[in-house]
């Protein structure tokens, strides 16, 4: 199942396929928000209605953070991937590096119950996912498209460590 809402994801082509010959229980969405994209992927066997979902997100900057705080405050079990050591570790420790309402807030209840958590494991990350986020950033190119090279990047180590 592959979804497009108005953006392109043929560079994508390649990494899904692949997806797809490993387990075809995998889907792919991509959105596209402004300067960033988010890409989804789940895995359709694992998601049943009302129950709380073990989500991953590839990225903790302004997408993948607030999107993972969101879901986190809702009852979702939520592990942020980010290759920054430091970053990691001043999120679990609460330190919120930008300003969005009521981010704080969620960030701070949902560490002090345990649904969120940063890592740079993204082999634990990938397999504790019934849903993974890429929200990466996406910087334009010189002709004004998508620099796609960290969502491909992430694309591929997830991959690798998808059973």
């Amino acid at each position: 199942m592959l979804h497009d809402r108005g953006t392109h994801i043929c560079e994508c082509a390649p990494i899904i396929s692949e997806w797809r010959k490993k387990n075809d229980l995998w889907a792919l969405i991509k959105l596209d928000f402004e300067s960033d994209s988010m890409v989804y992927i789940y895995r359709t066997s694992t998601i049943e209605q009302g129950s709380v979902l073990k989500i991953t997100i590839f990225g903790s900057g302004y997408v993948g953070l607030v999107t993972g705080a969101c879901f986190a405050n809702v009852g979702n079990q939520v592990i942020c991937v980010d290759i920054d050591q430091a970053k990691v570790d001043a999120l679990n420790a609460g330190h919120v590096p930008i300003y969005e309402p009521g981010l704080e807030s969620y960030l701070s209840s949902s560490l002090a119950d345990g649904s969120i958590k940063f890592t740079t494991d993204a082999a634990m990350a990938v397999q504790h996912a019934a849903m993974i986020f890429i929200g990466v950033g996406t910087p334009a190119n010189d002709d004004g498209s998508a620099d796609l090279q960290y969502v491909l990047n992430v694309a591929s180590t997830i991959g690798e460590y998808m059973d």
